[in-house]
């Protein structure tokens, strides 16, 4: 994985600012994080965003560090940095309420005290037999996750290809239900 920079398409970025010099910056890092809170949340102004203020649903990060470590969200906050990892509600069902993406509620998946909803949020974590990290992967896109990050799990470790190919290649999506099948355009029709 070493040299594996990928972060986003830089050439159309439409920000004023450069977010991976931010990123890189400690003066700028500290700021944030001074103001974070273990207790409160605040609006997105409140921590000087100049980001879109749309949201637009499922977030995901996965970190590989230069000495091979890997991590990616799960369950609590860090408590120097006071991220949030995997902080979900809307994957819970409502009952009458379809969700963002047309799908009817489930009694299975509706909210309880203690209960955790089903999820699509999938990030792995790959290792071979000696524990190096081979993959690290995750994604956005609500009920496509799944799909997405197995697809391109299987064409890094099992078809030879690099990350970003992977990344940019077609796909197909299949959910069960709705009994739908979407193919990105561009695929072979003998697929």
């Amino acid at each position: 994985m070493e040299g594996v920079n990928v972060c986003a398409c830089t050439s159309h970025m439409t920000l004023g600012i450069n977010i991976l010099d931010d990123l890189q910056n400690e003066g700028y890092i500290d700021a944030i994080r001074d103001k974070i809170k273990d207790d409160q949340t605040f609006p997105t102004s409140y921590y000087g965003s100049a980001l879109e203020k749309q949201d637009a649903g499922t977030a995901h990060i996965s970190v590989y560090s230069e000495n091979g470590d890997a991590v990616f969200g799960a369950k609590y906050s860090g408590k120097y940095t006071g991220i949030l990892y995997n902080d979900i509600m809307d994957d819970f069902s409502t009952p009458g309420l379809t969700n963002s993406f047309g799908f009817e509620p489930t009694e299975a998946n509706f909210i309880r005290p203690g209960k955790r909803a089903l999820s699509s949020m999938c990030p792995i974590i790959v290792v071979d037999k000696n524990n190096n990290v081979r993959l690290i992967l995750g994604a956005s896109g609500g009920s496509k996750i799944i799909s997405a990050v197995s697809q391109v799990a299987i064409k890094t470790l099992f078809l030879g290809m690099d990350i970003k190919e992977a990344i940019d290649s077609r796909r197909i999506h299949h959910q069960l239900y709705p009994n739908n099948l979407e193919i990105e355009s561009g695929f072979s029709k003998l697929v």
